[in-house]
């Protein structure tokens, strides 16, 4: 299920400070929206963190199957590049995208939040 976001083209994903774990991919942006499906007060990421508390301290927040939580990550595309820290599960597998990020991230990176 798609949470918010169009899907961008081929991005590439990397920890910061190299590209030694470096793929490509598609991403989405979600927020607030998931906290439909995630009735639990604070809307809780798999992590414990509030996704409600990440956008509000405007944290780059993104989900991923592969790093472990406080991990950050660079995500780059056609528009640019921008830095997010892992504090959700997520995409589903099924939907074959590599990385779901905030809207803010989603932006920087494809200059808008409806690329594509």
């Amino acid at each position: 299920m798609r949470m918010g976001g169009l899907f961008p083209s081929i991005l590439a994903l990397g920890l910061m400070g190299g590209m030694a774990d470096a793929a490509q991919g598609t991403i989405s942006w979600y927020g607030v929206e998931a906290c439909r499906v995630n009735r639990h007060p604070g809307c809780p990421t798999a992590s414990g963190r509030s996704l409600h508390r990440l956008i509000q301290q405007h944290v780059p927040y993104c989900a991923t199957r592969k790093h472990t939580f406080g991990t950050w990550l660079t995500v780059s595309g056609s528009n640019g590049s921008a830095k997010c820290q892992v504090w959700d599960r997520g995409p589903a597998r099924t939907l074959g995208r590599m990385v779901d990020v905030a809207p803010g991230v989603f932006e920087e990176v494809c200059g808008s939040l409806t690329t594509q």
